[in-house]
């Protein structure tokens, strides 16, 4: 297994990519459903129970899962985005 030493540089790329990523509005939809789903036990539980229903429901199948998780779990997510936007 190769394993790199710790490069001081690397902090300061990871701050600037962190950055980058905070100021691009097509993922900033993601990190405000990812953010309140890791403080909200009960909407994380909720799209956990929903993701698990769906990957019962489609006998693990990822193509047929990644299908119905788009159409069922979508006003699901945009909830939760309206929502964390209304609380920031």
């Amino acid at each position: 297994m190769l394993v790199q030493k710790y490069n001081p540089q690397w902090k300061d790329m990871f701050l600037k990519m962190s950055k980058i990523l905070e100021d691009n509005d097509e993922l900033n939809p993601h990190i405000v459903f990812r953010d309140f789903l890791r403080e909200n036990n009960l909407a994380r539980d909720e799209y956990q129970t929903l993701k698990l229903e769906l990957a019962e429901e489609t006998d693990h199948n990822y193509k047929i899962y990644a299908s119905l998780k788009e159409t069922r779990a979508g006003g699901f997510v945009e909830g939760i985005i309206v929502r964390a936007g209304n609380i920031r």
